[in-house]
């Protein structure tokens, strides 16, 4: 695959399979416990908790193939102070949008991870750049 692809484009492709990964657990875990009742930020919530416990080790270990130890916890907290104001913003931006403008839930959750989606590379890049 080497021949083909440079190191980098690789470790583009693995973060958009891992975000596919991250996005389809979080949209069905919204989806899921949505249209059982529960309400959609709620739902939000607990999917980005799920999500969030996904995400780390899929970033740090395979999208950016970073197996260092060393840096772990320093890691996980720039992990964590990206993910979670990010989730706080697009769960407000969620429930703004769906009650002030009425659209529905799930367009405006994908596009708002559509839109997070290139910020969260640029930024995980910054956070696993430590190579082992």
């Amino acid at each position: 695959m080497r021949l083909i692809f440079s190191d980098k484009s690789e470790r583009n492709l693995r973060f958009l399979i891992a975000g596919g990964i991250g996005v389809f657990f979080y949209q069905s875990i919204l989806i899921g416990l949505t249209e059982v009742g529960l309400w959609y930020v709620l739902s939000a919530a607990i999917a980005f908790a799920i999500y969030f416990c996904l995400s780390f080790p899929l970033q740090k270990y395979w999208v950016f193939r970073n197996k260092s130890r060393q840096y772990i916890r320093v890691q996980f907290i720039q992990f964590a102070f990206v993910a979670i104001p990010h989730w706080i913003a697009s769960t407000w931006l969620l429930w703004y949008l769906v009650e002030y403008y009425h659209y529905w839930y799930l367009p405006v959750t994908l596009t708002l991870t559509a839109i997070s989606a290139f910020l969260a590379l640029v930024i995980f890049t910054y956070i696993f750049r430590h190579r082992t």
